[in-house]
């Protein structure tokens, strides 16, 4: 799996956490997040992402509205649960846009559900059918609009969340659920997404949420880089054992043939050899001296003495000869 795969996997991931109703109408591309019991968020990704950012869609009544993301530039380390949260929100604590989109969905007579295919085009504010006003809430645009333009402010840069530096603290008091009525108490208490959007509200919260993705994220960087050296140490080491292996197979058969020498030059040291030369001349002399007494005894007559005598003594003769040779070098060599 590709790195940029792996980052789209963690941050699909990422969104089902946070909003635990999320609904995968196409496998790791289009999401859907109820809004109200007729209105959805819907989350489409590009075959791209997280290169590319994402694009928002309001669905109901079978019809779909698209809306600007909000905040800066997309970048591929951007939170994909961050940002819709963010949208969410919005949405969801402004009522009169929740009237107004649902008024407008009504009012669309052709059905385009489910929301097209991912445009770069769809995100960009000015090329969308709602904007963002100044105080940070979405407002629908003039469908009818000439060109479709915004006579709105741009956006607000998206907050940086992993900048805060002010430590941690828990609020000591909650104003805002004091104003709230018994009936929206009770619906924040059953609503998971409603009390997770309440919570990451605070800073606190979405601070420590966004460094928790950003810690995750630079530890999967750092194991990426270490399975890499690992498999490099493991590769080596595996180079290393065969070397071993092989210089252990070699180093036996080296002691296999100097233990042979050593026998075959013990076998064959000047010494040795002058011993066995001295027992063939032994014998050569034994046998000439033999060949004589055969003679006079007249066991043989003077033709065949005088070949086998000649044999017997040239080989005497040669036996010294090498004899004294070898004791020259024996000699020469204890100087």
């Amino acid at each position: 799996m590709s790195a940029d795969m792996a980052m789209k996997m963690k941050q699909i991931a990422g969104l089902k956490s946070r909003f635990s109703n999320t609904q995968e109408i196409a496998k790791d591309s289009t999401f859907k997040i109820t809004l109200t019991d007729k209105l959805s968020l819907f989350i489409s990704l590009p075959v791209n992402f997280p290169n590319s950012g994402p694009s928002y869609f309001i669905e109901g009544y079978g019809n779909h509205i698209d809306i600007p993301s909000p905040g800066g530039p997309w970048t591929k380390h951007s939170s994909l649960s961050n940002l819709t949260l963010e949208i969410f929100q919005q949405i969801k604590n402004n009522t009169q846009l929740l009237i107004d989109y649902e008024s407008r969905l009504k009012s669309i007579n052709v059905t385009n559900s489910p929301p097209p295919p991912y445009a770069v085009s769809k995100i960009s504010p000015t090329n969308s059918q709602t904007n963002i006003n100044s105080s940070g809430g979405m407002k629908p645009m003039d469908i009818g609009s000439s060109g479709g333009k915004s006579t709105q402010q741009p956006p607000p840069p998206y907050k940086d969340q992993t900048a805060a530096s002010k430590p941690y603290t828990i609020p000591g008091s909650f104003p805002d659920l004091k104003n709230k009525s018994k009936e929206e108490l009770e619906e924040l208490l059953t609503n998971e997404d409603m009390i997770k959007a309440y919570l990451f509200s605070f800073d606190e919260v979405s601070t420590l949420s966004a460094e928790k993705e950003s810690h995750l994220e630079n530890s999967e960087i750092l194991t990426t880089a270490t399975d890499a050296l690992q498999k490099q140490i493991d590769e080596q080491k595996k180079k290393l054992d065969d070397q071993n292996k092989m210089y252990t197979e070699l180093n036996q058969e080296y002691q296999k043939l100097k233990d042979k020498k050593e026998s075959y030059d013990k076998l064959n040291s000047i010494p040795i050899l002058l011993d066995k030369l001295s027992d063939l001349i032994s014998n050569s002399e034994m046998e000439s001296d033999s060949i004589s007494q055969s003679f006079l005894d007249g066991s043989i007559d003077l033709k065949e003495f005088k070949k086998k005598f000649k044999e017997v003594r040239t080989l005497y003769h040669s036996r010294q000869g090498i004899k004294e040779k070898h004791m020259q070098i024996l000699h020469n060599g204890h100087q």
